[in-house]
């Protein structure tokens, strides 16, 4: 039986350790492949629609927006941290009210404008999400945030948020490209 060196023993452990890294990369590629590829063809039976006729506008309630007065957050409600999300560029994480609906909570320069906008857009007839705005929040169990740390309050009061409903009947299947979707050259795109 040949003897190993201690340097063999670490470059054989090494070479077993990268193929192991370079399988595992692999398979979650292919898994990722795959999931792309059945959103994709879960798009194909989808009708590509970005706008629909909003009918009387000014029957709409801009104050509310697409989701209405049925589905707008309590301002004096009881909301619960789930989790903060560090993505993207604007502080951000996930509450959860009494009615046990999840929103997420976007704190910083842009709340008040982008709610204002997804109302202008929703009453020209276009699809957006249903945002509302609250210059204050009362977080429950709300811990010292890694962004956006500077909207709250010592006692967990939040200002100046824009709440996004998350509803668990929409499913997110991917995101199209400005210069590559179906919307190309549509009246609908260039508005």
């Amino acid at each position: 039986m040949q003897r190993f060196s201690a340097i063999t023993k670490i470059v054989m452990a090494l070479v077993l350790l990268g193929t192991s890294i370079s399988i595992a990369a692999q398979d979650h590629e292919e898994h990722k492949d795959k999931k792309d590829h059945k959103e994709k063809k879960e798009a194909k039976h989808l009708p590509a629609v970005i706008w629909r006729d909003p009918g009387n506008i000014s029957a709409l309630n801009l104050l509310y927006g697409a989701g209405g007065a049925a589905h707008a957050p309590d301002p004096n409600g009881k909301f619960t941290f789930i989790e903060e999300d560090k993505s993207g560029s604007s502080p951000k994480f996930d509450v959860k009210d009494t009615r046990g609906v999840t929103w997420r909570v976007k704190l910083g320069a842009e709340p008040q404008s982008e709610t204002a906008a997804t109302r202008l857009l929703w009453a020209a007839g276009y699809f957006v999400d249903e945002d509302y705005y609250l210059p204050r929040l009362k977080v429950e169990e709300l811990p010292k945030l890694q962004r956006g740390q500077n909207y709250v309050s010592d006692d967990g009061v939040v200002q100046g948020a824009r709440l996004k409903r998350k509803d668990k009947n929409i499913h997110k299947i991917g995101n199209w490209d400005w210069f590559k979707n179906p919307f190309v050259g549509t009246k609908e795109l260039d508005g």
